[in-house]
């Protein structure tokens, strides 16, 4: 199966801006959000307008799926976006403020103006918490000049004669969320993680939010996982057949991250983290170095965990050193067990990964240029010594591809400026070796939606 692994990610892009109505100010230049088309025209003028008589200072979402200047979501399922913007007072920096603009089929309005919990705002997250059709809203502030300190708030949409509102219905202390019905009801849950220091030793606990139409929000359950330093990746797997399951990468020291696995046990109505006492001790299962986090490496939409071992036979050349180029193998997670699914090359600073076949673990031998981003394959010969080149993997400036100044190479992959290509040579092709193989065995690792807490 060709994998597909990608991640969108919402840039937040801003433009110069001069002779608006609302002053906009950023924290070294003065910026402004960019410039909408079409029928989302109106909006900015819209967001002015409503704030006009306020120094703005943007605010984008700095962690998760939603990172522009304006997200557009359809929080009232009316077929409609509506558009969320965060700024605050430069006057005030402290407070982080959101508006909401409604598009009414013909010109955007102001819906809400909501004083946050936070001077920034981390994340913003959609989730539907009762199934009926809306979509509740759920803000991870920042607080001012604290570090990792996050409140949580989630708003419920109302429609009242044609009037869009926002009713609060929960505040509490967080450090990342995640929306997933992991209780396979029917109903979108938030998990919220929670990282907090106490007598000089770290706890992370996990909450399950639900949302009951009468008695509103309350916690489903609670665990604590491993103690961590930060969580530098946090995903719901996305099976074809019943309920997902949390990943969450912890780092648990400078060195070392560790993954925990967490589903909801139906028989006994409650969070299960199986992993989590391997994960407390001196060696555990999943322990890797501390930025490499999970991946669907065969894009079967369950997230694969990377461990990483000594591989003799591939190294990496930077300059006059030469080191051991590790082998990353992936676990998947079967409910029970970890099972070791495939293995992989990861390329330093080039934010790739080649898998290797049962047959190249003994029968090659790697060598990869740090400072070229260039990985050279050789047969590996009986004897241990290098035999003939049979393909290289290179990065490419997109650039100069594009050009066509590099022919000789055959495309794999491109990222922005990035360009991942290919070179077969005459003796790969007699070892069985064709380019549309390497492509399959070829990703690109860049995760976009990497946060660190």
């Amino acid at each position: 199966m060709k994998r597909k692994i990608g991640v969108l990610l919402a840039a937040a892009l801003l433009a110069l801006c001069t002779g608006c109505s609302a002053r906009f100010a950023a924290v070294d230049e003065l910026m402004r959000p960019p410039r909408l088309s079409g029928e989302n025209s109106g909006i900015e003028e819209a967001f002015e307008n409503a704030v006009q008589n306020k120094n703005v200072q943007i605010k984008t979402p700095m962690a998760g799926q939603y990172r522009s200047a304006y997200v557009l979501y359809d929080l009232d399922a009316d077929g409609r976006e509506e558009a969320i913007a965060f700024y605050s007072d430069a006057r005030d920096d402290t407070t982080a403020y959101m508006h909401i603009l409604d598009f009414d089929g013909e010109v955007w309005r102001s819906a809400a103006d909501i004083k946050g919990e936070g001077s920034d705002v981390y994340e913003i997250a959609f989730c539907d918490m009762n199934a009926d059709g809306l979509s509740e809203l759920a803000v991870c502030w920042s607080l001012f000049e604290s570090d990792g300190g996050r409140v949580l708030t989630v708003y419920s949409p109302a429609e009242t004669d044609g009037a869009l509102s926002f009713r609060l219905l929960v505040q509490e202390p967080t450090t990342q969320i995640l929306p997933a019905d992991l209780n396979d009801n029917g109903r979108d849950e938030l998990f919220s993680v929670r990282i907090t220091t106490e007598y000089a030793s770290n706890r992370t606990n996990c909450r399950l939010l639900a949302l009951d139409d009468e008695f509103g929000v309350y916690v489903l359950d609670s665990i604590d996982l491993v103690p961590a330093l930060s969580i530098f990746s946090l995903r719901a797997s996305a099976p074809e057949n019943g309920a997902p399951v949390i990943f969450a990468d912890c780092v648990r020291n400078e060195n070392v991250a560790v993954t925990e696995v967490v589903s909801w046990d139906a028989d006994a109505h409650c969070l299960r983290a199986p992993l989590t006492e391997d994960n407390r001790s001196a060696q555990p299962k999943t322990a890797r170095v501390s930025d490499l986090p999970c991946l669907d490496v065969d894009a079967d939409g369950v997230p694969e965990i990377p461990t990483q071992r000594y591989y003799s036979n591939a190294v990496v050349d930077s300059g006059s050193e030469r080191q051991a180029l590790p082998l990353t193998v992936w676990l998947s997670w079967d409910g029970a067990a970890l099972e070791e699914k495939t293995s992989a090359l990861l390329f330093p600073n080039a934010a790739c990964a080649f898998r290797l076949t049962a047959e190249e673990l003994s029968g090659l031998s790697a060598v990869y240029d740090a400072d070229a981003l260039r990985c050279d394959f050789y047969k590996q010969l009986s004897d241990g010594t290098r035999g003939a080149l049979l393909y290289t993997i290179a990065v490419v400036p997109t650039a100069k591809w594009e050009a066509g100044e590099d022919s000789a190479h055959i495309l794999l992959a491109q990222d922005g400026s990035r360009t991942y290509a290919c070179e077969l040579t005459a003796q790969g092709e007699a070892f069985g070796i064709t380019p549309e193989d390497l492509a399959e065995r070829f990703t690109v690792t860049r995760e976009k939606e990497k946060v660190r807490t």
